[in-house]
C-alpha cells in the first residue's frame, strides 16, 4: 500500500464569540463529572459516559442520556469499593448499549468493568477477564451479534499487554493480540474492507511511542503496514469510517503535533495539523457519505491549553 506525507496545515483562528456550527446543550449539573465517551443510536437517543468523583479520591461511574430535548443522568453500577471509571460507550440499538471501563480496589487492585443497557437499566456483565487485573479501554458494537472490547491486561504499566474480547450474541471470546511488547494504549472503532481495525501503542520514553496497527482476518489479528503510523513514533486515540471503504485515524506524533491518517480506498496518507502548541486529537468522526470529517482535541503550551476542532468538507 502506498503512502505520502501531506503538507502541514494551519487552522483559521475564529473570532471569540462568533457563532459557529457547534452549539452547546444544557447538561445535568454535577460536580467532578468527567465525560470520556459518547455514542448515539439516533438524534434522539445518545449516551455519554464517564466518571464522577467524590471524597477521599473515590469515583463512581456516570451515564447520561439525551432524548432529543434534555440530558438525564441514569443510575449505573459502581461495583468497585474505591474507584470506578467508564472510558467508552457503543450502541447497536436503543436496547443494546455497552459501556466499558475499570474499577480499583485497595486490596485486589484493578479489574475490568463492562456495563450493558437493555432499555430499562444498566447492569454489570461478567467476561473472561473479570477476575484478572485489566482495564477495558474501548468498545465497538457492529451489531447485536458482534461487539468488540479492547483491553489492557496487567497491573504494571511496564508489562501490560493488549487483549481483545469478541461477543457473538451469546458468549464472550478472548482473542489475544500477537504483540509481545507492553502496551500503553489500545484503540478500535473502524472497519477496513468490512473487518475491524485495532491500534496499539507502546510507550518507549516520556515523549515517544511506537504505534502498531492490526487488522482482523476473520480468525486472528494480523499486522497491517500503514505508512506514517505503524511502527512510527505516534499514538492514535480514535478512528472512524464512512461505511464505504474510507477510514480516518486521529492522534498525535511523538513531538506533540496533531495527526490524521486516512485510507481513501487505494492508499494511506498522513496529515499534520497545527493545533497551536503541543497536544493531540482525541476524537474523529465522519458523516455517512464521508463528505464531512471532524477531528478534535486539546493543544497549547504548559497549562494554557485550548480545544481545537478541524472539519474537512
Amino acid at each position: 500500500m502506498g503512502g505520502r506525507l501531506r503538507e502541514r496545515l494551519r487552522p483559521a483562528r475564529p473570532a471569540l464569540g462568533r457563532r459557529g456550527p457547534w452549539q452547546p446543550t444544557l447538561t445535568p449539573q454535577g460536580v467532578g463529572t468527567d465525560l470520556a465517551g459518547v455514542a448515539g443510536w439516533s438524534r434522539n437517543d445518545v449516551w455519554a459516559v464517564g466518571t464522577r468523583s467524590g471524597q477521599d479520591d473515590a469515583t463512581w461511574t456516570h451515564a447520561q442520556h439525551w432524548d432529543g430535548r434534555e440530558w438525564t443522568v441514569v443510575p449505573s453500577p459502581s461495583p468497585g469499593a474505591w474507584r470506578n471509571e467508564l472510558h467508552s460507550v457503543a450502541a447497536s440499538g436503543p436496547h443494546d448499549v455497552w459501556a466499558v471501563g475499570g474499577t480499583v480496589d485497595r486490596t485486589v487492585g484493578n479489574r475490568p468493568l463492562l456495563l450493558h443497557w437493555d432499555g430499562r437499566a444498566w447492569a454489570a456483565v461478567p467476561t473472561p477477564l473479570s477476575d484478572l487485573p485489566a482495564t477495558f479501554r474501548t468498545v465497538v458494537a457492529r451489531s447485536p451479534h458482534e461487539v468488540w472490547i479492547g483491553a489492557l491486561l496487567g497491573d504494571d504499566l511496564r508489562t501490560q499487554v493488549a487483549v481483545t474480547l469478541r461477543w457473538d450474541g451469546r458468549t464472550w471470546q478472548r482473542i489475544d493480540v500477537p504483540d509481545p511488547d507492553p502496551a500503553s494504549s489500545i484503540t478500535m472503532g473502524a472497519d477496513l474492507d468490512g473487518r475491524p481495525l485495532l491500534t496499539v501503542s507502546k510507550t518507549v520514553s516520556k515523549y515517544s511511542d511506537r504505534c502498531r496497527v492490526w487488522h482482523w482476518t476473520g480468525t486472528a489479528w494480523a499486522r497491517l503496514a500503514v505508512p506514517g503510523a505503524d511502527g512510527e513514533s505516534v499514538t492514535l486515540f480514535s478512528m472512524a469510517d464512512d461505511h464505504r471503504g474510507r477510514v480516518w485515524m486521529a492522534g498525535r506524533t511523538g513531538g506533540g503535533a496533531g495527526l490524521v491518517v486516512e485510507w481513501d480506498g487505494r492508499q494511506w496518507t498522513s496529515t499534520l495539523l497545527d493545533g497551536g502548541g503541543r497536544g493531540a486529537f482525541s476524537g474523529v468522526t465522519a458523516s455517512p457519505s464521508g463528505h464531512e470529517v471532524w477531528v478534535g482535541g486539546s493543544f497549547g503550551t504548559g497549562r494554557n491549553r485550548h480545544a481545537t476542532v478541524y472539519v474537512r468538507r
